[in-house]
């Protein structure tokens, strides 16, 4: 089973997109809450920070039946190995963003 969800995640670039989608989410949160941003990321260049997948794994829903299915796939934020924050983001396994959040911002 984990090699089918390896073989899943790599043939359509879910990895990939999670940074990609963590970079839009972020910047999307940077404009929206400017002074949480300053507090937390004060002095930090954003080419300083190291953005890598954490984890990945299958998430199914609506026991017994199982019919609410994603890959979920968490990205943690690191700098000057320090953990600042972390990403979650649910695909659908049409390969559609069903739902993202930052899990903590520290």
């Amino acid at each position: 089973m984990i090699e089918q969800l390896v073989k899943y995640v790599t043939e359509n670039d879910l990895h990939y997109k999670a940074i990609e989608d963590f970079w839009v989410a972020f910047n999307n949160w940077k404009n929206s809450h400017p002074e949480e941003y300053r507090e937390t990321f004060a002095g930090i260049p954003l080419n300083e920070l190291k953005i890598f997948v954490h984890s990945i794994g299958l998430r199914s829903s609506e026991w017994p039946d199982c019919d609410y299915n994603h890959v979920v796939i968490t990205v943690l934020i690191h700098h000057d190995n320090k953990q600042l924050g972390s990403y979650s983001a649910l695909y659908s396994l049409s390969n559609d963003v069903d739902d993202d959040d930052f899990l903590e911002i520290y």
